[in-house]
């Protein structure tokens, strides 16, 4: 996301030395050459580490879940298939798969709780700021994704805030995103009797 921001700024950059009606056949040579690297580097970068954090997130949300069933927590404690499957089913996965884990996540912390005769809070402000801003970004890229077609640079231009500011919240998504990654598994590490670090 970083990297696609810079590229969007770059972008921009190039963008503001024309015409607004310019088209983009009339970019120079060296520009359409840098916004080929922006692509190639940057965005294809961005899709492949994308797909490589979605395996790794959906493994470790099977293996969240596989361990509250284990560890018998008390409550709605889904099964681990189900819980991987609600990301994929379109309208359910607006806000399933934010309930399946808040859920996972209570019952952890009163069983963790139980076992370390403390009381260790859930902070679940930190799951909802990762699913507001992960959702969030999409909705903000929009209004650029369904754009004009004209592709003037000065429409390209209008575009690029829109991305901008949505790579900017897909990025703090991110860190949320391994807050919550990090308080969901030292609660279960707490809960199942083992050493764990509440975060």
């Amino acid at each position: 996301s970083l990297a696609s921001l810079y590229g969007s700024i770059t972008e921009w950059n190039i963008y503001s030395h024309y015409e607004q009606q310019a088209t983009f056949d009339q970019l120079s040579q060296e520009d359409k050459d840098t916004l080929a690297v922006i692509v190639a580097g940057a965005d294809l970068l961005k899709t492949l580490f994308f797909i490589l954090s979605i395996v790794f997130f959906l493994m470790w949300t099977y293996r969240v879940h596989r361990n509250g069933n284990a560890l018998k927590l008390d409550g709605i404690v889904n099964a681990p298939g189900w819980s991987v499957t609600v990301y994929f089913i379109p309208l359910v996965n607006v806000l399933m798969p934010l309930i399946t884990l808040l859920h996972l996540h209570k019952s952890g912390t009163k069983r963790a709780s139980e076992q370390s005769d403390k009381t260790i809070k859930p902070r679940n402000w930190v799951m909802y700021a990762w699913w507001v801003l992960f959702w969030g970004s999409y909705l903000v890229s929009l209004p650029a994704s369904f754009g004009s077609s004209d592709d003037t640079i000065g429409e390209l231009r209008e575009q690029l805030p829109f991305f901008m500011v949505s790579e900017t919240f897909y990025f703090l998504a991110g860190m949320f995103l391994i807050w919550t990654i990090r308080k969901v598994t030292s609660v279960q590490e707490i809960a199942a009797g083992k050493t764990g670090k509440e975060d």
